[in-house]
């Protein structure tokens, strides 16, 4: 798929502070579960030091008040105001779920896809998930208002030695960076246009078209930047070096060209960039050049 909806950052195919992609999601997901465990082991420590309460009874009732309650959220309307924003909160995560696996996914390949959201079914979630983001981020904010404004006198217990009022605006302000940074990266898809496309991968095309081997490793951007700064000395002294600074940031810095414009005011329609490469290999080859 190619156009202004194309992912186009592909943040599987860059590295950061000289890691790869792929490397460095995973360090990130094992230290996000990590801390997801020891937080349960704590929640859990506490369950444990109490007596024995056996629950293996009654399975299919306990199964059917977890649908209801639970995720059924049955219990919610009685607040009102409250329970509705906590009703379209819950089921908008739910809803964005499917979006958090499928971003997992592309930290480790580009333009990952949850197998059966790939066709129509994929552009209808997409569109149900735009509007779920917004209906969520309005939610926090009014329940933010809420907390701040109108204090309702439930949330005040008279018992308590504090209030949880910091503690609620932390998890509201949490949820809204959640979904305006899904919004703000679907939205660099539709700016940037086209398809972006990394150095290295257009090299890795380019070899596989003239038959050679690709490179071996890939050098990081602060070793070709300081190489950059040793060659301009070295054609300061006199030597032919084919190699300068500058080039070594334009090769490293992570720069996208648009074709947004041109596609809207001027109807350009593009071709996936494997193709064309394909096609400049066959024109030079038609002549004799590679």
């Amino acid at each position: 798929m190619t156009g202004p909806h194309q992912i186009v950052l592909l943040p599987a195919q860059q590295s950061y502070l000289g890691l790869p992609g792929p490397l460095l999601q995973l360090l990130m997901l094992l230290v996000a579960l990590g801390a997801f465990a020891w937080i349960i082991n704590r929640r859990a420590a506490l369950l444990r030091r109490g007596a024995p309460d056996p629950r293996l009874d009654n399975i299919g009732a306990r199964v059917k008040r977890a649908l209801v309650v639970g995720f059924g959220q049955s219990r919610q309307p009685r607040y009102r105001v409250a329970g509705i924003l906590h009703i379209l909160i819950f089921f908008g995560f739910l809803v964005l779920s499917l979006r958090s696996l499928t971003l997992i996914g592309e930290g480790f390949s580009a333009g990952f896809t949850l197998p059966g959201l790939g066709g129509a079914l994929g552009g209808a979630y997409a569109l149900l998930k735009e509007w779920t983001a917004l209906v969520v981020i309005l939610c926090c904010v009014v329940a933010a208002v809420r907390r701040l404004a109108v204090k309702p006198a439930r949330y005040h217990d008279r018992n308590a030695t504090g209030s949880h009022t910091g503690e609620a605006l932390l998890i509201l302000g949490l949820i809204s960076f959640l979904m305006v940074a899904d919004t703000l990266y679907e939205a660099s898809h539709a700016v940037l246009g086209g398809e972006a496309v990394p150095y290295a991968v257009l090299y890795r095309w380019l070899n596989a078209e003239v038959g050679r081997p690709g490179p071996l490793a890939t050098a990081p951007a602060s070793l070709l930047r300081s190489a950059g700064r040793a060659a301009d000395r070295l054609r300061r002294m006199g030597l032919p070096i084919p190699f300068t600074e500058g080039m070594a940031v334009a090769v490293t810095a992570p720069a996208y060209y648009s074709s947004a414009r041109a596609s809207h005011e001027l109807g350009l329609r593009l071709r996936p960039a494997r193709e064309a490469v394909a096609d400049h290999a066959a024109w030079y080859r038609a002549r004799g050049w590679i």
